[in-house]
C-alpha cells in the first residue's frame, strides 16, 4: 500500500476520496466544525498538541492563556475534551482539512499562531514523532502563503550526490517503524536496493534525532524531481518491507514526501495500522 501510495503522487483516486470521507465522518461534529474556520483551526491545531502529562499540559495551558487571544483559547478549551477522542490514524486528514482554513489568517494572525505551535511543542523539552510531522507538514503549506519563500532550486541529480542525506533519513524510517535492530537493517536494505547503484549504508541509531532529520530533509528538496521520486519510493519500500505500516510510520512518510514538494494521498486500509 505504500509504494501504492507513492505511484499516485498528485493523483488521488476516489478510494483515496472515499477513505477520506469516512475518515471525517468518524470525527465529532465540534471537530469537523473547528477545521472550517481559522479561528477554531488555529484552536483545533493546538490542541492536537496539548501533552499527555497534566504537569506539561498545566504549563502549556499558561502559556496559551499569555499568548493566544481569549476567543481562540476559549474554543481550545471546548475542543479540548473531543480532541481527546480523535483516533490516531486521523490525526492527519484532520490537519489536511485545517490547512485551507489557517491559510485565511492575516499574516500577523499566522505569525503568532506558528510561535505558539513552536512553545507547545517546546513544553515538555522533547519533540515527539507526531509533533515533528505536525509542524513540518504545517510549514511545508503555510510558509509559501505568508513568506513568499521560493521552492528549493534543483541543485543534486542524483541520489548519490546527497547519500549521507539520504542514509540518514532512511535510517530514520526504518528506526522508526521497527522495534529491534534486524528487522530496521532488513527494511534499510530493501529500501536500499532500489536506489539504482546508490551506495548507501545504514546510520547508527543515534542518528535518528529530528533536528538531522530536519536538515536531510532540506537538502533532499533540492534533488531533481525524477530523484526524488526514486527516493521516495525507496521509502515506501522501507515502510512497507514487514508488510504492514504503522501510523508512526505513514505520518512520517507523510512529512517527507509533503517536505520534498510531493504530496502523496492517504495509505489506504489494506495493511495493519498500529
Amino acid at each position: 500500500p505504500a509504494t501504492d501510495a507513492i505511484s499516485q503522487i498528485g493523483q488521488p483516486g476516489d478510494e483515496h476520496l472515499r477513505y477520506v470521507q469516512q475518515v471525517v465522518q468518524q470525527l465529532p461534529d465540534p471537530i469537523r466544525s473547528a477545521a472550517h474556520e481559522p479561528y477554531s483551526a488555529r484552536a483545533l491545531v493546538c490542541a492536537l498538541l496539548l501533552d499527555p502529562s497534566q504537569k506539561v499540559r498545566r504549563a502549556q495551558h499558561q502559556k496559551l492563556e499569555e499568548e493566544m487571544d481569549l476567543d481562540t483559547y476559549r474554543q481550545l478549551r471546548r475542543l479540548e475534551p473531543f480532541v481527546g477522542t480523535v483516533a490516531d490514524h486521523a490525526r492527519i486528514p484532520l490537519i489536511d482539512m485545517a490547512i485551507p482554513a489557517l491559510r485565511e489568517l492575516s499574516p500577523a494572525q499566522y505569525g503568532q499562531f506558528k510561535q505558539i505551535v513552536v512553545e507547545l511543542i517546546r513544553a515538555d523539552d522533547k519533540i515527539d514523532l507526531f509533533e515533528w510531522v505536525l509542524r513540518r507538514i504545517i510549514l511545508q503549506h503555510l510558509e509559501p502563503v505568508f513568506t513568499r519563500v521560493k521552492p528549493p532550486a534543483v541543485r543534486y541529480r542524483s541520489l548519490q550526490a546527497v547519500r549521507q542525506q539520504g542514509e540518514r533519513l532512511l535510517s530514520a524510517l526504518a528506526y522508526a517503524g521497527h522495534a529491534d535492530r534486524q528487522s530496521a537493517e532488513q527494511a534499510f536494505a530493501s529500501a536500499a536496493a532500489c536506489l539504482d547503484g546508490a551506495v548507501i549504508a545504514m546510520a547508527p541509531v543515534e542518528e535518528f534525532q529530528l533536528d538531522k532529520v530536519d536538515q536531510a530533509l532540506d537538502t533532499l528538496a533540492k534533488l531533481a524531481p525524477f530523484a526524488k521520486r526514486q527516493f521516495l519510493g525507496a521509502c515506501a519500500v522501507c515502510v512497507s518491507a514487514d508488510k504492514q505500516v504503522t501510523v508512526r510510520e505513514g505520518e512520517l512518510l507523510r512529512a517527507v514526501a509533503d517536505s520534498l514538494g510531493c504530496p502523496m494521498p492517504p495509505l489506504l486500509p489494506g495493511q495493519p495500522l498500529t
